[in-house]
């Protein structure tokens, strides 16, 4: 932005007019404001999300700005709403599992709108987390062991949880066997490894 000063004279034979100063002020194109709804997440299913649109700014200085969040995709069944959708700030939970879209738009003080900007946030589920118990040692064959997995959980509170029990035998002769098998079995999801001592 920038002014130039032009000061003409006019005269007719003996008659002169006083200067008459014009003021040309240059004015630079209206830049619009940018949108930053900030970086993909990934959260856990049911977990409350907090996007941020605080980076979003304009070139100009024309503020303060004004936010307009939208969920524009989001998993079937889901009724996730964003609360405190016209913030820089809003939240919402990710009631279902799966991919959410999230669009954000800003308007400076002038009302010039920006190009949307959108976040991804997607869901995690996390594996189960198995608990045996202590291990255990017998002396005499055909001792009845109770196995305890109730301290089995889940990160993601899903329930309820599903316990299946492998056991290796001990060899009826020979040396003592270590407590790990030597062939481990694949990971399973679910299940609750016990491991037994023979004396």
């Amino acid at each position: 932005m920038g002014a130039d000063t032009f000061a003409p004279a006019a005269s007719a034979a003996a008659l002169f007019l006083d200067a008459v100063h014009l003021d040309v002020i240059r004015v630079n194109p209206t830049v619009a404001p940018v949108a930053n709804a900030g970086p993909d997440q990934t959260v856990r299913p049911v977990s409350s999300v907090t996007l941020d649109g605080s980076a979003s700014f304009d070139p100009q200085g024309q503020t303060p700005l004004g936010f307009a969040w939208t969920i524009t995709a989001k998993p079937s069944g889901s009724a996730a709403t964003l609360t405190g959708a016209d913030t820089s700030l809003p939240s919402f939970t990710a009631d279902v599992p799966g991919e959410y879209r999230i669009e954000l738009v800003v308007t400076n003080s002038l009302g010039t709108r920006s190009e949307p900007d959108v976040v991804v946030v997607s869901t995690v589920n996390s594996a189960p987390i198995a608990a045996a118990g202590p291990d255990q040692a017998v002396t005499r064959r055909g001792t009845t062991i109770q196995l305890d997995g109730r301290q089995s959980y889940d990160p993601d509170g899903d329930t309820p949880l599903t316990l299946r029990g492998r056991c290796w035998k001990c060899p009826r002769r020979g040396p003592r066997p270590s407590p790990t098998p030597r062939r481990r079995p694949p990971p399973l999801s679910r299940i609750s490894k016990a491991i037994i001592s023979c004396a």
